[in-house]
């Protein structure tokens, strides 16, 4: 039996959605929308549930979840949406995922309404697969809409973006988001939601995912090597079986909860809540130079990632600890 139909945006999106019911009510609706903000706070779910909405046939202030568009949508197989993900997470998205695309979007709608085409993320296209998707940007035909999901609109090619209306998603409330995580059985919501950025999907899923333990891994490891009870190669051997960005991530955030904290005095607004003694006692030894210029080294290796290099995690994250190594050496 397939799951019900959900057919209702996140509280904290509601405002957005409001917005984008009076387009489509005033027949104002864009053919392109870049649905833009962070990770984790539920870009594609809205682009879904727009989805169902566009295609319902008796849409109200959601879709009704009866009608046979609905129906089709809960199966997954209504004919008229087209969604497009990677293969894979961290995988770009190929042409061969766009091949198809143009030929959907001049064809006659088969249920008589729009045609929905969702991309997620989107600025994970490859060159050719962007080419392909700006062909159909230029010559959409009657009754499309294209929902590009993207966590950096700033990767996208500047010819696409242009072709898309911009509608930021914000991030929730810091009580709205602890909140939904309550509603969902997370414990320790506030870390959780701190070392998410804020981003409540994220911080379910480090909680889903065993957050916690990696998390202690991490800050571990840096002890273990300031201690020297550790070495380098045998943390970052731990290290690089995780996920680099997300270990690296972590790292920004504790780098610039000690320059915070330098410049300061106070624990009131550190992120790190789970390694607030590291924090206080490191940035008491480290020059704040040093510091920045650490966050600049992380930020190095975490634009190589992004850029699909693939440095070698091994020799990353070794160069990364003989770093941290040589500043509580002072």
């Amino acid at each position: 039996m397939n799951a019900e139909l959900n057919t209702e945006v996140y509280q904290w999106q509601q405002p957005a959605w409001t917005k984008l019911l009076s387009l489509h009510q005033k027949q104002r609706l864009p053919h392109a929308m870049l649905l833009s903000g962070p990770q984790g706070i539920g870009k594609e779910h809205f682009a879904r549930v727009c989805a169902y909405y566009i295609l319902c046939q008796n849409p109200k202030q959601e879709a009704c979840g009866s009608c046979k568009s609905c129906l089709l949508n809960q199966q997954g197989t209504h004919p008229d949406l087209v969604t497009i993900f990677p293969d894979e997470p961290g995988k770009p998205i190929k042409i061969d995922q766009i091949r198809d695309l143009n030929r959907f979007i001049t064809s006659t709608p088969q249920q008589g309404g729009y045609r929905v085409v969702i991309i997620s993320p989107a600025e994970e296209m490859n060159i050719n697969a962007a080419n392909a998707v700006l062909k159909g940007l230029e010559e959409p035909g009657d009754k499309t809409l294209f929902l590009m999901v993207s966590h950096a609109s700033g990767r996208l090619m500047a010819t696409i973006r242009s072709r898309c209306q911009s509608y930021p998603l914000p991030l929730p409330t810091a009580e709205q988001a602890e909140i939904w995580l309550d509603q969902q059985g997370i414990e320790n919501a506030q870390l959780l939601l701190k070392l998410a950025g804020g981003a409540p999907l994220s911080a379910q899923k480090l909680f889903s995912d065993g957050g916690a333990e990696k998390r202690t891994l991490l800050v571990s490891g840096l002890k273990g090597v300031a201690s020297r009870r550790c070495s380098v190669p045998e943390i970052a051997v731990q290290w690089q079986k995780e996920d680099p960005l997300q270990m690296l991530s972590w790292l920004y955030s504790l780098i610039t909860d000690m320059i915070r904290y330098r410049s300061s005095g106070s624990a009131d607004n550190l992120t790190n809540l789970d390694a607030k003694t590291l924090v206080i006692k490191a940035s008491a030894r480290i020059p704040a130079e040093k510091l920045f210029a650490f966050v600049d080294k992380i930020q190095e290796y975490r634009r190589q990632l992004m850029a699909k290099t693939n440095p070698n995690r091994q020799l990353m994250f070794e160069d990364i600890l003989i770093y941290w190594l040589g500043l509580v050496s002072r």
